[in-house]
């Protein structure tokens, strides 16, 4: 037997012994009353009103009925003793009865209020992540299959940052109106939290056809009004999809599910939803795999480090080095970093890999820094590390354990670190600059994030991003894009560097454009501590 049919049998055993007792004992208040002996009368509908209490705990809807029908139908009698027999007798216990039962009948519409506002979500209406779990389970008990269709806002976050919390609310607002209109009686809106949304939709309506409208739906740009303000925003989503019980008959197994197929849709750039499949699965072990082996990697230090250099564009001058992680297994596998990155930070790993390469790299490179004070080597921190309160001191704490110079160390953070939390971001920036420490603002012009937060950073290097350099020399889009860019970092007073220049053609360019620094295989690859080194004796 399932836990939920034990439980649903528990409940209707609860419900028939509850009332069987109540009758019995109105049996026993009669007999009583007959031989005339009433001094326990009270106490007897004492308990019978607890176990009316009793059984609407237990399940609130059909609790009510039966207590309901049982109340009366005791009343009934007590009526039926003071208009055919005359015992006024009976006044006290009638008088108690109804009592009883308009109490029950307003604990249960609190109840149910309260159960109600549990379950729901406050912003929108829809059913929220208990009421998203009582749906399944009572579909499930009802032996019903269903789909579910997991999906998110993907640059929700952006919105609500840069037009403000009361727009972005109007805006999930709005969403989810259309998607209960799109719905109708066929489903179920839900909201898991934030900009994450589940719905339910029995097997028998066309679940690809319906997600196809809604997805289509969320896509169209929106006009959103905030006071006299109207705004224009456009979401991107993908989404996926997996049924119960044919993927797997565990509701939360589910919802993981969905969710993977959507993260595979996003990882493949599908626009149509995705349905759980083998693909899925392989993926979702995979990413298992990776987990337990990032867990492994801390603690057999199966991590290793190696350095890209960075060259001054005129004379090719070392500038210094990004450090950059890499995972060796144990059997000499290398695992890419755009495998186990994604993974890390999925599940909130990446915190514990800043910490091992922020002390690995500054007790690596000690001896290079101080013997080159010009050097600067560079080190990439997540951006739910940087939002942090307590950074700061653990950047401290490794310089100190180190001795490793702070003048010598560049903080590589992105955009996507202003969303997390803007004020503490910029705080901590402001305190790592006081330490003497650089910062660098990586993938520079493919964030999110608005230029009014960008120039309340104090940063000294803006990192053009590979993807405006590749096609630089055939597209004079791209090029006056590039030229755009490196003009504004200059504005904001920072030094600008490209990454990923592989050509002659692309760096004539980004010489002629005046972008200060070069950084890709052109000039050179990733590269051991000792061949870094051996850069370092060639160059400095």
């Amino acid at each position: 037997m399932t836990k939920t049919l034990k439980r649903k049998t528990q409940r209707r055993l609860v419900l028939i012994g509850g009332a069987l007792l109540f009758i019995a004992l109105s049996i026993v208040t009669q007999y009583l009353s007959r031989i005339g002996f009433t001094m326990f009368n009270g106490v007897i509908m004492a308990l019978q009103f607890a176990i009316c209490l009793g059984m609407i705990q237990v399940h609130n809807k059909p609790g009510i009925i039966i207590t309901s029908i049982l109340l009366l139908a005791s009343s009934g009698q007590l009526v039926g003793n003071l208009v055919i027999r005359h015992n006024t007798t009976v006044l006290p216990g009638l008088a108690n009865h109804l009592v009883y039962l308009l109490t029950l009948l307003i604990l249960a519409r609190q109840n149910r209020q309260k159960e109600k506002m549990i379950l729901t979500d406050s912003l929108t209406g829809v059913s929220n992540r208990r009421g998203l779990f009582s749906i399944m389970k009572h579909l499930a008990e009802d032996s019903k299959p269903f789909h579910i269709v997991y999906l998110t806002l993907e640059n929700y976050k952006m919105i609500n940052e840069n037009f403000g919390h009361e727009f972005a609310d109007k805006v999930i607002q709005q969403i989810t109106d259309g998607m209960s209109a799109i719905l109708k009686s066929k489903g179920h809106v839900t909201r898991l939290s934030g900009a994450i949304f589940v719905l339910v939709i029995e097997s028998k309506y066309d679940v690809l056809e319906l997600t196809d409208s809604i997805l289509a739906f969320i896509r169209e740009k929106k006009s959103v009004s905030s006071g006299i303000n109207v705004k224009e925003c456009q979401l991107s989503t993908h989404a996926g999809i997996a049924s119960y019980p044919d993927d797997t008959p565990q509701i939360e197994r589910l919802i993981r599910c969905a969710d993977m197929a959507m993260r595979y849709a996003t990882a493949q750039q599908k626009n149509s939803a995705y349905v759980y499949d083998k693909d899925v699965l392989a993926l979702e072990t995979r990413q298992e795999e990776i987990e337990n082996l990032i867990h492994l990697a801390l603690t057999d230090d199966l991590f290793y480090m190696v350095y890209q250099p960075q060259f001054k564009a005129q004379g090719k001058k070392l500038r210094g080095f990004e450090s950059l992680i890499r995972l060796r297994t144990a059997d000499g596998q290398n695992v890419s970093p755009g495998e186990f990155i994604p993974v890390a930070e999925k599940n909130d790993l990446v915190k514990l890999i800043d910490d091992y390469v922020l002390h690995r790299v500054l007790k690596e490179t000690k001896d290079w820094a101080q013997k080159h004070p010009s050097l600067t080597i560079s080190i990439n921190i997540s951006s739910g590390n940087v939002s942090e309160a307590d950074f700061v001191e653990k950047v401290k704490k490794a310089l100190e354990e180190t001795g490793f110079p702070a003048s010598s160390l560049e903080i590589e953070i992105t955009e996507y670190s202003m969303v997390k939390s803007v004020d503490t971001t910029i705080q901590n920036i402001a305190l790592l600059k006081e330490l003497g420490i650089q910062i660098a603002l990586d993938d520079f012009g493919t964030g999110y994030t608005s230029l009014s937060y960008l120039s309340k950073m104090p940063v000294n290097l803006l990192k053009i991003d590979k993807s405006l350099v590749d096609d630089i020399a055939s597209s004079k889009k791209d090029h006056d894009f590039f030229n755009a860019v490196v003009s504004m970092g200059h504005l904001m007073g920072c030094e600008v560097i490209s990454e990923g220049v592989e050509t002659e053609e692309q760096l004539a360019l980004i010489k002629h454009l005046d972008c200060d620094f070069v950084q890709g295989y052109i000039w050179g690859r990733p590269l051991s501590f000792e061949d870094a080194e051996a850069v370092i004796q060639a160059n400095m």
